[in-house]
């Protein structure tokens, strides 16, 4: 199977914003995130890539089909980490103002286990040093083990982002969402994130 990546930044990612943000609705409201949400509400967190210069989407195709997406903005231009989060990184350390922010590796379900996500992250991580940043943030649910909606079959396995030199820190966001429920139900909740930085290097 033949899969070909390419990297579109800033103006150029207006094209596949809608289906990065239709992606990210399908993929989250699955475990761990269970975020339940709209593509029109999604649009106005994805429209950072393509209104900064510096946004940029690494996409896979296969043929003329998108099967997966990495994302990623300067961490001082996305909304994810605003005053509050920025305080929180200072007080490890960690100045945004030197970080690019990871936002969502997305691989179709039917593409999954075919190496395209490690693709996606190695090409990444190109770009972003090749922009001159000395670090990256990234985030990721942080979900309870006993939790009700958690598969059976659920991976246990290393996190995909240490493979790709990224450290868990021991700050951990809070992060509001409506949230799938247990009983089928949907409730506007807090929602823990872990946080993992990459340095250059």
């Amino acid at each position: 199977m033949t899969i070909r990546i390419e990297v579109f930044k800033g103006a150029e990612t207006a094209e596949y914003i809608r289906t990065l943000s239709e992606m990210r609705v399908k993929t989250f409201s699955e475990f761990p995130y269970l975020y339940v949400g709209n593509v029109e509400d999604d649009l106005v967190y994805t429209q950072v890539y393509s209104t900064s210069s510096q946004g940029m989407l690494v996409v896979a195709f296969k043929d003329e089909t998108i099967v997966g997406i990495r994302s990623g903005v300067p961490a001082t231009q996305t909304k994810f980490l605003n005053e509050e989060r920025r305080q929180q990184l200072e007080k490890q350390g960690i100045n945004s103002r030197d970080y690019y922010f990871c936002g969502e590796l997305i691989v179709d379900p039917a593409f999954r286990q075919r190496g395209i996500a490690g693709q996606l992250m190695t090409k990444f991580i190109e770009e972003v040093n090749a922009m001159g940043f000395p670090g990256m943030i990234a985030i990721s649910s942080n979900r309870a083990r006993n939790h009700p909606l958690r598969p059976q079959n659920y991976s246990e396995k290393v996190h995909y982002l240490s493979k790709h030199g990224f450290e868990k820190n021991p700050l951990v966001f809070t992060a509001q969402y409506p949230t799938q429920q247990p009983d089928g139900s949907v409730k506007v909740e807090d929602n823990q994130l872990a946080c993992w930085v990459r340095k250059k290097g």
